[in-house]
């Protein structure tokens, strides 16, 4: 199971969380950037998933709240869930960045 996961994991990506975005704003403006944050909505959720089933199936030989242990570790590790998780959080909190961080970020 895992090397299925893995596999189809690999097999149905799409950058667009790194990549689509800015592209998307760039070429299509403001109207560009609701399809890309959607696909990338959908790429956390696929990454979630694929990290599920995977350590699922690396621990097939372990008893059943060992194997949940290990799915909830490895979800809470994984930077590629938590980075979305942590940005959001920040978003949504009302703090701003640090000044000169700002202004950089706004002029990519």
């Amino acid at each position: 199971m895992a090397a299925a996961s893995f596999d189809g994991l690999s097999a149905s990506y799409s950058n667009t969380g790194y990549m689509g975005i800015p592209l998307c704003a760039l070429a299509l403006g403001q109207e560009g950037l609701a399809p890309a944050i959607i696909s990338t909505f959908i790429v956390f959720v696929m990454f979630a998933l694929a990290t599920v089933l995977i350590e699922i199936g690396i621990q097939s030989h372990k008893k059943s709240h060992e194997i949940l242990l290990g799915v909830i570790k490895s979800l809470c590790t994984n930077p590629l869930l938590i980075a979305p998780v942590a940005g959001l959080l920040w978003a949504s909190s009302g703090f701003t960045l640090y000044e000169p961080i700002l202004h950089k970020s706004l002029h990519f």
